[in-house]
């Protein structure tokens, strides 16, 4: 009989079940009672295993830990939750093997010291025009650092959820606040905002929100809301990458979502358990079948970093080709094309069920009784629009406005 373990490695012997899991104890350590097989899609007993002859078809091993934790293969992960298990996936030996260095190999892809401009006068442009964020985002960076860790030590979270918006986005933070007061989920206790201009930030007051504003110390910024990849939207984009750069910095696992969202279920719990039973460093909001942002589709407005040389090092990166954000005219792409890359060599990043955290491709401002949303739905993104008009009119017309 073949069995197949977690790894993927198959072993063949030749005896009997019982003597079988005896072997499997005595030489991989896996007790007896730790041992579940899997055959034709289900979990099946010892006395399964008289009755029949398999041949030359492997049976799949999972293996029980803790309480309620197993250990299998991906092709095995669908069986083990229906059978009322936390699945806990092997990594590849890269990922179980993984060091820093590995993140400095060239991919086969995209080599993060460059980026892909049509001539040497376009990157140099772009390039210039990202020069004043810098140079302000690194004055005075050590006071900055220390005021946001000073705000960050009057809350009571592991894990901080951020965001950025400007004046005309203020009703989208005041719906944001309310669906969580409406929902019974303690923000105050979890949020830190990042406000770009003095009405943003006396919104935030005004609802007892964190906030920490001073005005340029991110560059410039702009009060003007404009459409998707203008040059208002892009102006915006480096603060975004600005303050999960500071985060970073000082350590902190993080929750960075954009403002255009409403919560149903507290998610913070959810993610980090997830985080920590598969080691993920990022884990991201599934943008649907954009082809810009293919293979990983990854929506970088709801983004769960867990901190550590990984994600910092990778954020860096990000962050450091801010000139990217105007080439392309979105800060998704490049976060795609890094993250893609760096997947290969060992980082280890997920995309979220997009049932439970339901991103705007699958909101049609029409619908006007939205079934997307399920008892386990956690977030709403109302992505995929253009401009603000639309935006709220996903928000009003699905029942998802908690504003009077």
């Amino acid at each position: 009989m073949q069995i197949r373990f977690p790894s993927e490695e198959i072993i063949e012997y030749v005896a009997s079940f019982e003597e079988i899991q005896q072997k499997i104890a005595k030489d991989k350590d896996i007790p007896i009672h730790h041992q579940l097989f899997v055959c034709d899609q289900k979990i099946v007993s010892v006395s399964f295993f008289k009755e029949k002859n398999f041949g030359d078809k492997p049976i799949d091993l999972m293996i029980k830990t803790h309480s309620n934790y197993v250990v299998c293969s991906t092709r095995l992960e669908k069986i083990a939750i229906e059978n009322g298990f936390v699945p806990l996936i092997p990594p590849t030996s890269l990922r179980v093997n993984r060091t820093l260095d590995n993140l400095n190999f060239t991919p086969r892809f995209y080599d993060n010291k460059y980026v892909y401009y049509k001539n040497e006068e376009e990157k140099e442009r772009m390039i210039n025009k990202t020069k004043p964020f810098y140079e302000k985002y690194n004055l005075n960076k050590i006071e900055r650092l220390q005021k946001i860790r000073a705000l960050c030590g009057n809350l009571d979270t592991n894990t901080f959820v951020i965001s950025t918006f400007n004046e005309p986005y203020i009703i989208l933070f005041q719906n944001f606040i309310a669906s969580c007061d409406k929902n019974g989920i303690n923000i105050r206790e979890k949020a830190i905002l990042f406000p770009m201009d003095a009405p943003s930030y006396k919104a935030c007051l005004d609802l007892d929100i964190v906030a920490y504003f001073e005005e340029g110390v991110y560059g410039p910024t702009t009060n003007i809301h404009g459409d998707y990849g203008d040059v208002n939207f892009r102006i915006c984009m480096f603060m975004k990458n600005a303050i999960i750069q500071d985060m970073m910095e000082l350590g902190f696992d993080l929750l960075f979502q954009d403002i255009d969202m409403i919560w149903l279920n507290n998610p913070i719990p959810y993610l980090e358990r997830l985080a920590d039973l598969k080691e993920y460093d990022f884990l991201f909001m599934y943008d649907g079948q954009n082809p810009r942002f293919q293979p990983l589709y990854y929506n970088s407005g709801f983004c769960y970093i867990q901190n550590n040389d990984f994600s910092r090092y990778t954020w860096q990166v990000i962050f450091d080709h801010y000139d990217m954000v105007w080439r392309y005219g979105s800060q998704q792409t490049p976060v795609n094309i890094v993250l893609n890359s760096f997947r290969e060599q060992g980082l280890r990043t997920d995309l979220l069920d997009e049932y439970k955290f339901l991103n705007g491709h699958k909101i049609k401002p029409d619908n006007k009784r939205i079934t997307n949303i399920k008892e386990e739905t956690f977030v709403v993104h109302v992505s995929w629009t253009g401009n603000l008009t639309y935006k709220l009119m996903k928000l009003k017309e699905n029942g998802l406005w908690y504003l009077d």
